[in-house]
């Protein structure tokens, strides 16, 4: 918080009182952080919790209903990311090429390795990014609308 308020008001330091309030110091002088100032340093450290968790929920991966059965499409990270860019990149190129059957394979986070038309693997890149697109809307909305007073991390998330 005392970082958060040094970048607000531009102070080389800061502490905190007994009382609660915040006092601000700029070389050998001093002055009470103003309330609006507080509210201010409050909601960057909301919104940097709010970014952290949206990172978090977008390395949870997402449900998705394969054509024989429900499985979880991981993205941890770059590289499960580079994986379904991969595939969809090689469905794109079949269908163009009037590829209709399952020549594809996606494994899923079970281990279970799901057979894929082109187009079936097209739809999964977009539902990947859907889901990603999601939560980052999301995480827009709520940083948008922090009440410094009254802010819960756990709602507003798809």
């Amino acid at each position: 918080m005392l970082v958060r308020l040094n970048q607000i008001t531009g102070a080389d330091n800061s502490r905190q009182n007994a009382d609660g309030s915040y006092e601000v110091f700029f070389g050998n002088t001093s002055r009470q952080a103003t309330a609006q100032e507080v509210i201010d340093a409050k909601t960057l450290l909301l919104r940097e919790e709010v970014n952290a968790e949206r990172d978090r929920r977008e390395t949870l991966g997402l449900t998705y209903p394969f054509p024989d059965g429900q499985g979880t499409i991981q993205t941890r990270d770059l590289t499960d990311f580079r994986n379904i860019a991969g595939q969809v990149s090689a469905a794109t190129i079949l269908m163009m090429q009037g590829v209709t059957d399952p020549v594809l394979w996606f494994i899923d986070a079970d281990n279970v390795k799901h057979p894929l038309t082109p187009e079936q693997m097209l739809s999964l890149g977009i539902a990947v990014q859907l889901h990603i697109s999601r939560i980052y809307d999301a995480a827009a909305t709520i940083k948008n609308n922090i009440d410094p007073d009254n802010f819960d991390l756990s709602l507003g998330w798809p």
